[in-house]
């Protein structure tokens, strides 16, 4: 019996959802009608199903409760369906999908403009340099901050680096101490290297690696002289655009100028030798050629350094 009246009401049920599928799938008047009707159905079988179900004492008097269990499963769901409805309409009208046009932003318009700078990151966090330069906060942060920059060595980190050489923490001068000494030992060990295989042979590479020194801020003053001399001294007689690029960095931190002049007259002017000819123009002050350069190659714009140059010089180029 139980069993019976189960399929019964998951028939009924269906019936009402099938009225409902057809509403929602055509919201015009038959359909409207039609789902009223099968509604009709499906409350009327469901009042006599649950009216079986009652206990004795609830079943009298007979019609009041039928009508009642009829009223109440045939108000009650059309209550929420015109609500539904009442909602699913309002918001057909007030928003349709033609009338979304969702904002975008092309993309490759973004790398024609000046506002950004393609800027690789030197550093990190400035909450890093402050653990690191502020020796009144905890120990234990301040030796993961120097941990931190010693995972991208570069001019900047060498100079944190040195100051931890003096710092009060054993710790962070013993890190400090261990990690610049494993640079230059690397370095010393590779132009040793290259000097066994052959001075004349490699003396460019052998430049280049003295010149990291000074790149790295790992040479003082007095040992930057030495390095520079020596530079120069393996540098003599070469005539490869390496060797002339080496030798316009090594002037241009001494700010000779004339050699300067001397070394770009036999240079092509390009995108790489660009910001010494810039060097030049300024220090003549010859301002119009520092624009003229800046509109001729853009492209030094994407120097970090050089950026705020650029934006000042030329800001409508």
């Amino acid at each position: 019996m139980e069993k019976k009246v189960g399929a019964k009401l998951w028939y009924y049920a269906f019936l009402d959802i099938s009225g409902l599928s057809l509403l929602l799938y055509n919201d015009n008047l038959a359909t409207f009608l039609a789902f009223l009707t099968l509604h009709l159905f499906a409350s009327v079988g469901i009042s006599f199903l649950v009216y079986l179900g009652l206990p004795s004492k609830y079943k009298e008097p007979k019609i009041y409760v039928l009508t009642f269990l009829f009223l109440f499963i045939f108000f009650i769901p059309i209550v929420s369906y015109v609500g539904f409805f009442l909602y699913v309409t309002f918001f057909k009208k007030v928003v349709k999908e033609e009338d979304f046009k969702p904002l975008y932003l092309d993309f490759k318009k973004l790398f024609l403009i000046d506002e950004v700078q393609f800027v690789r990151r030197m550093f990190g966090e400035g909450g890093v340099v402050m653990y690191i330069k502020n020796r009144n906060l905890n120990p234990d942060l301040r030796l993961k901050a120097f941990l931190i920059i010693a995972e991208n060595i570069s001019p900047q980190t060498i100079k944190l680096l040195k100051l931890g050489l003096s710092d009060t923490v054993d710790e962070i001068r013993l890190l400090s101490f261990s990690i610049l000494s494993r640079l230059e030992k690397k370095l010393n060990d590779e132009i040793y290297k290259l000097e066994q295989e052959g001075v004349e042979k490699n003396r460019l590479k052998i430049a280049k690696l003295y010149w990291e020194f000074i790149y790295l801020n790992l040479a003082d003053e007095i040992f930057q002289k030495i390095i520079i001399k020596r530079i120069l001294e393996l540098l003599e007689g070469l005539d490869s655009k390496e060797a002339k690029m080496l030798y316009l960095k090594i002037y241009l931190l001494e700010k000779n100028f004339d050699k300067i002049r001397e070394i770009l007259s036999t240079m092509e002017e390009n995108e790489e030798t660009a910001p010494y000819f810039m060097e030049i123009a300024y220090y003549d002050r010859d301002f119009d050629r520092i624009k003229e350069l800046m509109k001729k190659y853009p492209s030094i714009r994407f120097v970090p350094k050089f950026y705020p140059i650029y934006r000042l010089w030329c800001e409508n180029c």
